[in-house]
């Protein structure tokens, strides 16, 4: 694809490092969101056994090993929700756990001309607060149509993560027009890459 780099992988896309460690804050904010949804005790039973005292005793704002989050959305990912509950609850999230993200993005909509790629063109940003390892990059297909790629996130695996972080996007987009459309995009998808086609009107 030849589209505009607006934010690019820090090495070749190939050669980005795995992600090894997630903020405790992502987890935290997401088991919170699952509560509100009404779906913790769904998740505690499909959750390792030997993981919930971990899960159980997770602060905000430490670094924790990748298979801690693995452990985590491999129980989100056995509730098999829909994909419209996703989206939601991925929202739901990004507010939680990217507030000064969502806060920063709300100030700028303010200001005239503003649109989303504002807040695209700082995704790395916001992606680096909450993993080690990974990467975000952002292609502009045209004036309301951007691509977006995160490599060597091994979560990208499951569903469940596959289309919270478009609830994510989209949360992180809205305030600058009224209407996001996000779509991931299945050859950009596998067990360790997530791509989406975000279009806004």
């Amino acid at each position: 694809m030849s589209d505009r780099i607006v934010l690019p992988f820090p090495v070749e896309k190939r050669q980005v490092l795995p992600a090894t460690r997630a903020r405790s804050t992502v987890l935290c904010s997401s088991l919170k969101v699952l509560r509100d949804h009404g779906h913790i005790d769904a998740y505690y039973a499909a959750l390792e056994p030997s993981m919930r005292p971990t899960i159980e005793a997770l602060s905000a704002g430490l670094w924790v090993p990748i298979h801690l989050a693995m452990a985590h959305y491999e129980a989100c990912d056995a509730l098999n929700l829909s994909t419209d509950e996703l989206e939601a609850i991925g929202a739901d999230a990004g507010s939680h756990g990217h507030g000064t993200v969502a806060g920063t993005a709300g100030k700028l909509a303010g200001g005239v001309g503003v649109s989303p790629w504002a807040v695209l063109e700082r995704a790395d940003k916001v992606w680096d607060r909450s993993w080690q390892g990974s990467a975000i990059a952002v292609f502009k297909v045209s004036l309301k149509d951007a691509r977006i790629e995160i490599a060597g996130w091994p979560c990208a695996r499951f569903r469940y993560c596959r289309y919270t972080v478009a609830g994510v996007i989209k949360r992180l987009a809205i305030p600058f027009c009224g209407t996001v459309f996000i779509k991931p995009i299945a050859d950009l998808c596998t067990s360790s890459a997530l791509g989406y086609r975000v279009q806004w009107a």
